[in-house]
């Protein structure tokens, strides 16, 4: 009976063996296969852990962006001839920074989409008069042969001196700006019109949420352009000058 026992135990030992081997041997012929296909180990594994943390679906990207340390040939501006003389300035970059002059608007070619994150870094604002200052981001925009806006845009605006100045979202179509504004409310107490703060804007779907120094100042919601580019317009009574643009995926968000 013991000798039974024994051969047992042999034989279930020599089974845990033989499966071990086995098993090693697929581990050594799954790697050597990786390696021929030129995957790496670590990477596929990273890729396992992420697809289970959710890391992978929540991955940022950075459609464009711009530092403004060269030329703008991924830039188009607006003619001042094309659209009744309305953009009568110009766009330069200068040390690292852009600067529009007044009624200056720029249109960026490289990038067109439909859900993207717009990042305006620390822009500073020159008032060149004292009435109607501001500045302007377009979105899902297209231009025609006239130059003709169709699309949208965040602004900030000041009529005046006394006026505390308001944010707002609107349409435009044909090259003019449809009233009564999407959405719109009054700039935040103190807020400083030479230094407005880091701008970004959320497009996704038909809300479109706007973002000064981090925190949320409007919303607004509307479903005439689905898809388009991204520009820059100065008002009549500023210089815009920047020091970073960028465009990334929505996902970037924290």
């Amino acid at each position: 009976m013991e000798n039974v026992r024994r051969t047992k135990v042999l034989n279930k030992g020599q089974g845990l063996v033989e499966y071990s081997l086995i098993l090693a041997m697929l581990v050594v012929t799954t790697l050597l296969s990786l390696n021929l296909m030129g995957i790496s180990v670590q990477d596929a594994y990273e890729n396992i852990v992420n697809q289970f943390s959710g890391d992978e679906i929540d991955q940022c990207q950075t459609y464009y962006e711009n530092t403004f340390d060269g030329d703008l040939d991924d830039w188009t501006r607006l003619e001042p001839d094309k659209l009744w003389g309305f953009w009568k300035g110009n766009f330069k970059t200068q040390d690292g920074q852009l600067i529009g002059n007044s009624l200056s608007a720029l249109i960026l070619d490289q990038y067109s989409g439909n859900d993207y994150l717009i990042n305006i870094n620390n822009p500073t604002l020159q008032q060149t008069r004292k009435t109607y200052n501001g500045y302007g981001v377009t979105f899902r925009s297209n231009y025609d042969s006239k130059d003709r806006l169709d699309g949208y845009m965040f602004e900030f605006e000041r009529v005046n001196p006394s006026d505390q100045g308001t944010m707002y979202f609107s349409a435009w179509q044909k090259g003019y700006q449809i009233r009564p504004p999407l959405a719109e409310v009054s700039v935040p107490p103190g807020f400083d019109w030479n230094n407005p703060g880091d701008l970004s804007i959320n497009v996704s779907g038909n809300t479109f949420t706007a973002y000064l120094n981090g925190e949320k100042v409007l919303q607004a919601q509307d479903d005439t352009y689905a898809e388009g580019k991204v520009g820059l317009a100065v008002n009549q009574g500023s210089k815009l000058i920047l020091n970073g643009f960028g465009i990334d995926d929505i996902a970037c968000q924290e």
